[in-house]
């Protein structure tokens, strides 16, 4: 169970509460979000539930539900390649830094991060020394096109060990973020950041509310200035609000899956389908666009969409070689990456980042036809795609 705690309630308050819900066993402490993870028995939970809505101190005690938080990616297993297989995707891609001009037919840099103007802010900035949280399934740090230790990150699965991806979908957002293009591989939108695993989904892709919260303010006191997370629910919770409101408060640019129900919604008349943490006002959705510009299909939409990036056919690494995937998880990493272009090109502030985002970016409309004769709405791509050349030239 999570009890999220009112900004005002003091920790004696707190005290009395956990001291008061009988047989309550801490599992952890959460002081900088106000929120505190317990085991209790399981007869007991929904009168615990009902108890707190009279209790002046706390918000809510939700449950700690565990669901699949990345189940609409589209991995596509016969786009899958080895190291040696790469090769034929990105011929030779081995390059000096600092590059000064980059042509759009560089070997290595595919239509994703052309679309989105990378390698001209490049000139300026590589995101060197961002701190990047990835809060997903773990990362593969052995993989020689990214730069990043295990021991720079954390496991909220099993504290034991290292966040090393067992599911693949983890090192793929890496690589949007970071990729350095080794010997044949993939660049990443800025390949200079500094890359930190936080594991909270399970092999599967499962995971607990309270580890993702986990993994939120682990990322925020470990210094993360900016945190992906490719993954969402369908409900809302309360301490997921509270964990995300925060870290945005003490400046950390958060960075989230709009969803991929597009298609579904389409169907049965939804006009809002975006997923949380996506949904809060204090994370940044991102939509997915296909190399035609269009929406891609399953794309999330609806008025809490903020932004588009590239999330079809997405070529990036996985454990042991490489493979293209698709889902708005590939498109955030992409807007993750173009935040760190601008915090390294000194814009502070995650206000000031999204600003810094929106003012840059151009909408696919009217170039697009998309659900329907006419334009796709706005609540489709929010602001529409930044253009990093633009922002990294702000400052």
């Amino acid at each position: 169970m999570i009890l999220t705690f009112r900004k005002n309630a003091t920790p004696e308050e707190k005290r009395k509460i956990l001291s008061s819900i009988k047989g309550a066993i801490p599992v952890e402490d959460l002081p900088g979000f106000n929120i505190a993870i317990i085991e209790v028995p399981k007869a007991r939970t929904l009168a615990i539930m009902e108890e707190s809505k009279n209790s002046p101190s706390l918000r809510a005690a939700e449950k700690d539900f565990r669901i699949n938080w990345i189940k609409d990616v589209d991995e596509s297993p016969s786009l899958s390649a080895s190291f040696e297989q790469a090769q034929g995707f990105a011929q030779n891609a081995r390059f000096h830094w600092p590059w000064g001009q980059h042509q759009p037919s560089t070997p290595g840099i595919h239509w994703n991060l052309r679309r989105l103007k990378a390698p001209q802010a490049w000139v300026k900035t590589q995101g060197n020394g961002v701190r990047v949280a990835i809060i997903d399934t773990g990362v593969d740090c052995a993989h020689p096109d990214l730069n990043c230790n295990l021991s720079d990150g954390a496991n909220m699965t099993n504290a034991a060990t290292p966040p090393m991806d067992d599911n693949g979908h983890g090192t793929h957002v890496a690589g949007i973020i970071a990729g350095q293009g080794k010997d044949g591989g993939v660049f990443g939108v800025a390949p200079r950041v500094t890359l930190i695993p936080v594991k909270v989904l399970s092999a599967d892709g499962s995971g607990n509310l309270s580890d993702v919260v986990s993994g939120i303010y682990w990322a925020m006191t470990h210094g993360a200035q900016v945190i992906n997370m490719s993954l969402g629910a369908p409900t809302a919770a309360t301490a997921l609000e509270q964990a995300v409101h925060k870290a945005y408060q003490a400046g950390v640019v958060i960075v989230a899956a709009a969803g991929n129900d597009g298609e579904n919604a389409s169907r049965s008349g939804e006009t809002s389908t975006v997923d949380y943490p996506g949904a809060y006002p204090w994370v940044i959705a991102v939509a997915a666009s296909d190399r035609k510009d269009h929406i891609a299909p399953f794309s999330s939409f609806g008025p809490a969409v903020d932004i588009t990036a590239p999330g079809d056919n997405i070529l990036s690494t996985v454990p042991n070689g490489y493979e293209k995937m698709s889902g708005t998880s590939m498109a955030s990493p992409h807007i993750a990456g173009v935040a760190a272009l601008a915090i390294a090109s000194g814009i502070s502030g995650p206000e000031s980042v999204k600003g810094a985002l929106n003012s840059s970016s151009s909408l696919l409309c009217p170039k697009v036809i998309f659900r329907g004769p006419e334009c796709a709405p706005a609540t489709d791509e929010g602001n529409g795609i930044p253009d990093a050349s633009k922002i990294v030239a702000l400052r």
